[in-house]
C-alpha cells in the first residue's frame, strides 16, 4: 500500500469503518518503516509522515484462520498453524528442522524447541516463528493466532 506526503511529522490515521463486517478474521497493517503491526479490526493506526520513509510504506495482511505459509529457499513450503494452543507444521518440513523459536510482536521469546511437539502458545496475537534448518538456513514466518 503506497503512501507519500512531502511534509515531515504530519499525523495521519488509518482505520476501518466500525460498521463494516469483514469476511476475513483479522486485517493487519504492517508499517514497513517503523516495524509496527496493528490489527485494524481492533484498533486504528496513527503515524507521522516522514520523507525518509519508503513510498511503499504499508503492507496489509488478511487472515481467515491461523495459518502461515512461507516458501523456504530450498523451494519447499513451510505450513504452520495452531491446533488449539499447539503449534503444528507440515511433516515434510520437520525432517530438516534443527531449532524453532517463537517471538511475540514485541520481540520477546515466548517458546523454543528442538522438536515441534513441545511448542505450546497459550495467548492470542501475532507471532514470528524462526525456523533454523540443518543446512544453516534460517527462515521466519509471521503467524496470527486468534
Amino acid at each position: 500500500m503506497s503512501f507519500y506526503h512531502q511534509a515531515n511529522n504530519k499525523a495521519f490515521t488509518i482505520s476501518l469503518d466500525p460498521a463494516s463486517n469483514s469476511p476475513v478474521g483479522d486485517i493487519m497493517l504492517e508499517d514497513l518503516y517503523t516495524g509496527a503491526i496493528v490489527n485494524l479490526m481492533a484498533n486504528a493506526y496513527t503515524f507521522s509522515s516522514n520523507s525518509a520513509a519508503p513510498v511503499q510504506r504499508f503492507k496489509l495482511l488478511f487472515s481467515q484462520n491461523s495459518v502461515g505459509i512461507q516458501e523456504i529457499e530450498t523451494g519447499l513450503y513451510t505450513k504452520l498453524w495452531f491446533n488449539e494452543d499447539v503449534l503444528q507444521m507440515d511433516e515434510k518440513a520437520l525432517e530438516n528442522i534443527e531449532h524453532i523459536s517463537v517471538f511475540n510482536i514485541s520481540g520477546q521469546l515466548v517458546a523454543e524447541s528442538s522438536d515441534l511437539e513441545n511448542i505450546v502458545i497459550n495467548e492470542t496475537g501475532v507471532f514470528i516463528v524462526k525456523i533454523s534448518l540443518k543446512e544453516n538456513i534460517s527462515h521466519t514466518v509471521k503467524l496470527v493466532k486468534m
